[in-house]
């Protein structure tokens, strides 16, 4: 258990050099491995996909924001949405698979507390938000518009910027208690961006090329979850997804869509006083179309991919002393 690091938000945005971003706070713990410029979560090395982003235990697809090459990326989603990361270099439950190096888990806050109302200023952006509370329920919501060109006209860049980054961010927040230990949570994001630099030739540095980045991402996520009794609980949720990039050269355009989404439902509970129980299935889907177009030519090829993943797990926490904890997990795919 003490390989597992829980972080808050308050540890995540004061922590010096992560500006505020969660896979750059996790980046500077042991285990991590720092991969050029990419600003993404590694763990012994592979590929990003291979360390998962889970919210409310629903798996993310697409959990950064699309960067132009050699620009570091952050994390979609704002620190003070959670109240808790759960972070692994060493193991992971049974609850999640597809052949992980780790697990990032965020837990999502409980109803709001107090209706207040927030507006943010910053150099490079405004951003307001308001949140209406109420005895069961709670609503908040938020819109962003950020735009770099300020501040890099005060603070130089490496990067040849024709139109440095510019976007729009929106989020949507609903948390509804049911009875004495139900609750509904609902959170949805949006996000716009574009970017514009000048790609400049490897063999002859005098060449330089546009390349055009415009990324347009919608994120919905809803769960419930009550009790069975006064020993076992149960959850179930739904989240979507879709992603849509396109990168626009001087000769050619690369069109990338992604979306899927994933249904669960999840049992937790104490057999007795040394036992405990967490089982569940879900489904997983995910589609992907990539177009490249070549103008010159004019040639378009277009290739896709989509599969549908059913899983189940079902694993035991066995209390042998109040100080160790042996966990035996199974957990089955069928793609």
């Amino acid at each position: 258990e003490n390989k597992r690091t829980i972080l808050k938000e308050l540890d995540i945005v004061t922590t010096a050099g992560a500006t505020g971003d969660i896979a750059g706070v996790l980046n500077t713990l042991p285990g991590t491995q720092t991969v050029g410029e990419e600003g993404k979560l590694y763990v012994r090395g592979g590929d990003d996909y291979e360390t998962q982003t889970f919210i409310d235990g629903m798996r993310v697809i697409n959990p950064y924001q699309t960067t132009i090459p050699n620009t570091p990326t952050r994390n979609r989603f704002s620190p003070f949405m959670f109240k808790g990361t759960s972070f692994s270099t060493g193991g992971y439950s049974a609850e999640y698979g597809q052949g992980l190096s780790s697990a990032l888990i965020l837990s999502s806050k409980e109803k709001a507390d107090q209706t207040r109302t927030d507006l943010t200023i910053i150099p490079f952006g405004i951003e307001a938000a308001q949140c209406l509370s109420g005895d069961k329920t709670s609503l908040a919501g938020k819109v962003g518009y950020f735009n770099m060109k300020p501040y890099y006209a005060l603070v130089p860049q490496n990067i040849d910027w024709v139109d440095p980054p510019e976007s729009v961010d929106a989020n949507l927040v609903f948390r509804n208690k049911i009875g004495k230990s139900g609750i509904i949570k609902a959170y949805g994001n949006f996000t716009w961006s574009t970017s514009q630099m000048y790609n400049y030739s490897i063999d002859d540095p005098g060449i330089k090329n546009t390349l055009q980045l415009d990324d347009l991402y919608g994120y919905f996520n809803t769960s419930y979850k009550n009790s069975l009794g006064k020993k076992w609980s149960y959850l179930t949720g739904f989240s979507y997804s879709a992603n849509h990039d396109v990168y626009s050269f001087d000769t050619a355009a690369i069109d990338d869509r992604t979306s899927g989404g994933q249904l669960k439902l999840a049992f937790s509970g104490d057999i007795n006083s040394h036992i405990s129980l967490n089982s569940g299935i879900d489904v997983f889907h995910r589609d992907n179309e990539f177009t490249y177009a070549d103008y010159n030519g004019e040639l378009t090829n277009t290739l896709s991919f989509r599969e549908w993943i059913i899983e189940s797990f079902l694993e035991d926490d066995i209390y042998i002393t109040s100080d160790l904890l042996t966990r035996v997990g199974l957990r089955s795919e069928y793609s």
